[in-house]
C-alpha cells in the first residue's frame, strides 16, 4: 500500500489515544446497521457495543441501490461489478447469521477488494466508479475488524475509502472523522480525483458527458483492413485493426469532414478506460502530439502524393507488456492518373497500386511490463509537459520519458501495432482530456 496512507492509519491509530479511530470504527458498524461486539486488536479503547435499530441501515440501502442498478446497466462488464459488489455487501451483512462466519468474510474480502482495483475514475453504469471503490475499502474495514485482524490494517482501509471519495465515505463515517483526517492529511483529498499532477485547469473533453469520438452507426471498413463502432447506450468506442499498423479515434475528428484537420495540444493530461474483450493478441493505447501532414504534387496527368505521420504511442499488450514509442511513417504514390488508381483506390488497399511505397520508423523511448486480463478493464494515461512525457496505468506513474521530437498536435485512441501484424481489438470508454 502507498506508504502515505500507512502513514495516516498510523497516525489514526496515535490521535487521542486512538480515540478517533474507534470513532470511525464506531460509525462505520452503525451505518452497517450491527454490533461490533469484540474490539480490533491492540485497539487502545473498544468501541461501544452498536445494536441494529428499526432504521434501514445504509448499508442495507446501498444493497437494494445496487440491485437496482444491476437491472438498468447495458452490458455485462458492468452488471458483473455491481453484483460482485452486492454480493460482498451481502455476505458482511450475513457473516454473523451462520457457523462458518470467517468463510463468509473471506470471500466478502475477495470480491471487496476485486472492486477497490476499478480504474479510479469514469462510471460503472450510472455510478462513479470512486463510489464503488470507497464502499468496498469500507467493507474492507468492516470484515477485518469483524475477522479480529490488527487495528493498523483497518485502518488502512479506512484511510484509503476516504482517499477514493471522501464525500461517500462521510455519510459511513461521519463528517467529523473525515474532516478531521482531511485536515490532517490534505493529500488524500487533493488526490483522490486523479494520480495526475494537480490544477490542470478545465476539463476539455469527458465521453462520459458528451460524445468525443466520431458517432459510427455502421462499421467502416477499409478493404477489411479494420473497423470502428460506437455503443451509444454505454458510450464504449470499439477498434479494430487487422493488419500491421493501427486504427485511430482522434479527438475532434468527424469522417464526415472533408480533410483531417485536428485540435493540436501542447501540455495536457489524458486518461481512457481500455479493455481488450478476447485473450489474443492485441494491442492498444493512446496516440499524442500527433502530425497528419500530405503534400500533392499531382499533375493532371500525373499523381504525385506524399503522405507523413508522426507522434507519441503509449500502448499497452494484453501479453502483459507495454511500451511509449515514437513513430514515423512516410506513405507515397506516384503513377498516372487512370482507372486502376480510382478503382484500388475504393478498395482500400494502396499495397496493390503500382508506384506506392510505405516507410516505417520506430523509436523505443521505455518498456516494461504490466498486469492485464482479458474482458477486465484497464485504465491509461498521460501527462504531457513540455518535454516531460509521463504514462500511467492502474493511477500508477509507469515511467517518465525526456524527448523533444514533437511539441505539440493530435490526441486520440488507438488499436493495433506499428511492429506485429496481428488481428487487435480493444474497447474505449470514459476518455478524459485537461488542458491549460
Amino acid at each position: 500500500m502507498d506508504p502515505f496512507l500507512v502513514g495516516a492509519a498510523a497516525w489514526l491509530l496515535q490521535q487521542a489515544a486512538g480515540k478517533v479511530f474507534d470513532l470511525a470504527v464506531n460509525s462505520l458498524f452503525g451505518s452497517m446497521g450491527f454490533a461490533h461486539s469484540t474490539p480490533p486488536p491492540n485497539s487502545p479503547s473498544a468501541p461501544p457495543p452498536l445494536t441494529r435499530g428499526g432504521v434501514q441501515s445504509l448499508l442495507d440501502q446501498y444493497v437494494q441501490r445496487l440491485e437496482k442498478g444491476i437491472k438498468q446497466v447495458a452490458t455485462k462488464l458492468d452488471e458483473d461489478r455491481l453484483a460482485l459488489l452486492k454480493g460482498a455487501l451481502s455476505q458482511l451483512k450475513n457473516a454473523h447469521r451462520t457457523v462458518i462466519k470467517s468463510t463468509f468474510l473471506a470471500q466478502a474480502l475477495n470480491a471487496f477488494n476485486t472492486t477497490a482495483h476499478l480504474p479510479e475514475h469514469g462510471m460503472t453504469g450510472k455510478w462513479h466508479n470512486a463510489e464503488l471503490r470507497c464502499v468496498a475499502f469500507l467493507g474492507m474495514a468492516a470484515a477485518h475488524a469483524e475477522l479480529n485482524d490488527p487495528s493498523q490494517l483497518i485502518a488502512e482501509n479506512l484511510i484509503a475509502a476516504i482517499q477514493a471519495d471522501s464525500s461517500t465515505a462521510e455519510q459511513w463515517l461521519g463528517t467529523m472523522v473525515v474532516q478531521a483526517i482531511l485536515q490532517a492529511h490534505p493529500f488524500l483529498q487533493s488526490q483522490r480525483g486523479s494520480p495526475f499532477p494537480l490544477s490542470w485547469g478545465q476539463l476539455k473533453f469527458d465521453s462520459s458527458v458528451k460524445q468525443v469520438f466520431p458517432t459510427v452507426d455502421e462499421d467502416i471498413d477499409w478493404g477489411g483492413r479494420m473497423a470502428q463502432t460506437y455503443e451509444k447506450r454505454t458510450r464504449t468506442y470499439t477498434l479494430i485493426s487487422r493488419q500491421k499498423g493501427t486504427n485511430r479515434g482522434f479527438v475532434g475528428y468527424s469522417p464526415k469532414q472533408h480533410g483531417l484537420i485536428l485540435p493540436s495540444f501542447r501540455d495536457f493530461a489524458v486518461q481512457v478506460e481500455m479493455t481488450f474483450p478476447y485473450s489474443r493478441a492485441s494491442s492498444g493505447g493512446i496516440l499524442f502530439r500527433t502530425e497528419l501532414k500530405t503534400d500533392n504534387l499531382s499533375t493532371r496527368q500525373e499523381l504525385n502524393l506524399r503522405s507523413q505521420e508522426q507522434g507519441y504511442y503509449f500502448s499497452i499488450s494484453n501479453d502483459g507488456s507495454y511500451a511509449l514509442d515514437f513513430y514515423q511513417m512516410i506513405w507515397a504514390y506516384v503513377g498516372m492518373r487512370d482507372d486502376q488508381w480510382f478503382e484500388v483506390s475504393q478498395s482500400g488497399d494502396p499495397n496493390t497500386l503500382p508506384g506506392y511505397s510505405e516507410e516505417m520508423k520506430v523509436t523505443h523511448l521505455a518498456q516494461g511490463g504490466i498486469t492485464v486480463i482479458a474482458g477486465t478493464s484497464l485504465q491509461l494515461g498521460c501527462v504531457v509537459q513540455g518535454r516531460n512525457l509521463d504514462v500511467y496505468a492502474y493511477g500508477q506513474r509507469l515511467t517518465q520519458v525526456a524527448d523533444n521530437l514533437r511539441s505539440e498536435g493530435a490526441v486520440g485512441i488507438v488499436a493495433g501495432s506499428y511492429e506485429n501484424s496481428f488481428v487487435s481489438e480493444v474497447q474505449f470508454r470514459n476518455f478524459q482530456l485537461w488542458t491549460r
